[in-house]
């Protein structure tokens, strides 16, 4: 050290002079600025080397007499991982940020501002989370069913990264529709599958049938879903058909009439049968081109209506087209 250093020039009698009387040295700050503020103490040496400041002794340094106490997990970091490999670096520590990688990718960024990642971690390490169900509750979409059951990657988790904010809450963003296009938007509109489905478990659903084109009334109303939305077997995956399944009778009851009463594409089975029995209940003969009349009321209906074949199917013949007595009496 240069003698200047401490010894300053000074003017004695008018004559250029060194101090020598009077230096204060009790104390390190006599000469050199604290930049410590005070905050370690009055004894540089209990930390530093007199040979070089840049010399820390580590053993017996208190970190908790500096703005940043030691908790946790940093108990147990090196100092240079922070402080530099010279022990030199003085790093930022207001928000975690500063030394930690924001692992959510800025997720919790509100109003420029980095959320507190206190909120949810703790300092003996970034998992468990503090994240309760109690606070999701209180989130935009709180828990409820299934849902409850759920671990947090199920939902928050895909592919390689986490995800936790989330717009939009569509059952689709999460479940596959495996009705593609059968299910119409009247039915669900925005991807709403709780016109029909619950969070509780998918396979109990409600859904009224009156609201569609097709009414349930006499034996419909005992069946299950499954006897008349069947799968569709020729696509890959199978989809269960409802939109594209037509109302017509024989889409799933058999045509045993070999197609006589079909009129503009179509049979109209409801001019004579009803929902609650096969039982032609609403045919009256005397609607047709041939009353019955006399004798021929209490003749029995197969007498006239006799078995036909017909490209080897075998039916009962309705149609006659010939009302010539000598047809039936010679």
């Amino acid at each position: 050290m240069d003698c200047y250093r401490c010894h300053t020039n000074t003017n004695l009698a008018g004559k250029d002079s060194k101090v020598f009387k009077g230096i204060q040295f009790a104390s390190c700050t006599n000469c050199h600025k604290d930049i410590h503020n005070g905050k370690l103490g009055n004894v540089c040496t209990d930390c530093h080397a007199t040979d070089n400041f840049k010399n820390v002794r580590l053993n017996g340094f208190d970190h908790d007499k500096t703005g940043f106490q030691l908790l946790g997990q940093h108990r147990v970091v090196k100092c240079g991982e922070c402080h530099g490999t010279d022990l030199n670096s003085k790093p930022e520590h207001k928000n975690c940020t500063n030394c930690h990688k924001d692992y959510h990718k800025g997720e919790f960024i509100s109003s420029g501002k980095s959320g507190e990642c206190s909120d949810c971690h703790t300092v003996n390490g970034f998992s468990p989370s503090l994240f309760t169900l109690e606070l999701h509750q209180k989130t935009r979409f709180p828990l409820a069913g299934s849902h409850l059951a759920q671990p947090c990657q199920s939902c928050h988790y895909s592919g390689t990264e986490w995800k936790f904010k989330k717009d939009n809450f569509e059952c689709v963003s999460c479940h596959t529709n495996i009705h593609g296009n059968e299910i119409s938007a009247k039915f669900m509109g925005n991807n709403n599958c709780s016109n029909c489905h619950n969070v509780e478990n998918w396979l109990k659903y409600s859904f009224d049938h009156e609201k569609t084109e097709f009414k349930l009334t006499g034996k419909h109303t005992q069946k299950k879903c499954y006897d008349c939305h069947k799968k569709d077997e020729s696509v890959t995956p199978p989809v269960r058909k409802f939109a594209s399944l037509n109302t017509y009778c024989e889409s799933c009851h058999k045509e045993v009439h070999n197609y006589q009463f079909k009129t503009t594409g179509e049979n109209d089975c409801l001019k004579c049968h009803t929902t609650s029995n096969w039982k032609p209940e609403k045919f009256d003969h005397n609607n047709t081109r041939f009353s019955l009349t006399g004798a021929h009321s209490l003749i029995e209906c197969e007498k006239c209506h006799k078995k036909a074949e017909s490209n080897g199917v075998m039916f009962v013949k309705y149609k006659i087209e010939d009302f010539k007595c000598a047809t039936c009496h010679f």
